[in-house]
This record gives C-alpha cells, structure tokens and sequence, in this order.
C-alpha cells in the first residue's frame, strides 16, 4: 500500500470529532470510512462536518457519511479514471480492490503525476509528488512573475509575465536550451549582444550557453512569455548573471 492508512482512514462507529481532528492533521480535508470488516463503506469531508454542524447536531455524534460515492476500482483504465475524475465537484478518488482500500489519489496530484511523463497505475506512491506542488505556484521576481505548467526528467514548461518598463537579467544557462514564444506585448531581444525587436508571434532559441535578455519597453503592457526548456537539469540555480537591474549578480 502507498499511503498511511491510518492518516487518512477512520471506523464508522466514531464521532464526527474523530474525524475532525483526523482531518485536521492529514491536511487532506476528507476521511474514508471503514466498517469492521475494513471494507470502505464510506467517504467524510470537512464540508460534511461543517454541514452537521450548521444543522445544530454535535460533534459528539457518530458520524454519518457518503455511502454512494465515486471511486476508481483497481482495475479500471486509464480514460476511465480520466473520466471519474471530470465529474463536477470531485477532489479525490479513493481505490478500491474488492472494497478494500488500495490508493488514494487527490486530483491535483493526479494533473501533477501526468505532467511529469508517468504512465498511470493504481498503486503508484502519488505521496511522493506532493512535495513538488510548490513548483506549479506563481513565483513573484522584480520584473514580474512566472508560473511553472509542465515539469518533467527532460522537459519544463513556464509562462512569463514581464511588468512594463521591466527586464530580466542578461544570462544564460549551462544545462538547459529555451523554447521562447512570445504570447502578447512587445519588446526587446538582447542575445549574445544583438539586439532585435519581438512582439506576439516571435519565436525565439536560445541554445545552452547563450546569453539573453528580456526587455520589455511598452510603458502600460505586459510582456507574457511560453517558455519550453529542455536539458538534464531546470533548477532556478542554473542563471549565470551578467547584469541585472535589480542588482541580483551574486543571488536570485
């Protein structure tokens, strides 16, 4: 088994205050419901507990949960769990073999797991991607943003929003080439000290080793950049500064 039954489970004859405190630890804001024969009989999230509560029940009652509920069966395929998985309102999908719990896979994992290049099956450890997720959040830089949307072994995929009247440094990288699409806005292309003029449309390849620049010169627009690197490693600590705007030589 791939994840830590006992975060994530509870026995149905417990109290809804079992169950708040189990979620409240495992951060996963549901719980799934086992009968004595450790069969899944059920599903609880925190929304269910804020509902009984609303109706002036206690939390000192035994729980009631979901017994019809979505689940991925051990031996469904891959569009099957696809399909699931679109269903209006769903965050997680327990799987069951034979009605015994196996795996749990919450959805964002699940986008992140496909993104990264793996082939699915049921028991895979998904825990072990949750670590990673911070990746995928939108990083803040003096000209602007960026927000990671593919990262996998050989490929990583960001877009770029450069603030108008802002730059990134002039660098370069030694184990990766980038795949430069230029979305909206208009500016300049500094690489290897020539200057050129890009807008929506440019597209431009900077080989590993070469050294680029990002300008954008609109005074009210942004510059929103697709980026596609590939290499053997993307870590942001792979930026060799020649000069910055913001005084970043020697750190991010």
């Amino acid at each position: 088994m791939t994840i830590n039954k006992d975060q994530i489970t509870i026995k149905s004859d417990s109290t809804f205050l079992d169950a708040l405190k189990k979620i409240e630890t495992n951060n996963r804001r549901y719980i799934i419901v086992l009968d004595n024969n450790e069969n899944v009989s059920g599903v609880l999230t925190d929304g269910d507990i804020r509902r009984h509560l609303i109706k002036g029940k206690k939390l000192s009652e035994k729980i009631t949960c979901k017994n019809s509920f979505l689940f991925i069966d051990f031996f469904d395929n891959f569009e099957q769990v696809c399909r699931l998985f679109r269903e209006p309102g769903i965050d997680f999908l327990p799987v069951l073999k034979e009605k015994k719990l196996v795996n749990v896979i919450d959805k964002e994992i699940f986008h992140m797991f496909l993104l990264e290049g793996y082939e699915y099956a049921p028991e895979f450890d998904f825990g072990q991607l949750e670590v990673k997720s911070l990746e995928l959040e939108i990083f803040n830089r003096p000209w602007g943003f960026y927000k990671t949307s593919f990262n996998s072994k050989v490929s990583k995929s960001k877009i770029l929003v450069v603030f108008p009247q802002s730059e990134i440094s002039y660098q370069s990288h030694n184990h990766r080439d980038e795949h430069w699409v230029i979305i909206s806005g208009h500016g300049k292309l500094r690489l290897n000290d020539q200057f050129s003029d890009i807008s929506s449309g440019s597209y431009i390849y900077i080989k590993s080793g070469d050294k680029h620049q990002i300008i954008n010169t609109s005074i009210q627009n942004q510059l929103v950049i697709s980026e596609v690197q590939l290499g053997d490693y993307f870590g942001e600590d792979d930026i060799i500064r020649y000069s910055d705007k913001y005084g970043r030589l020697n750190h991010e």
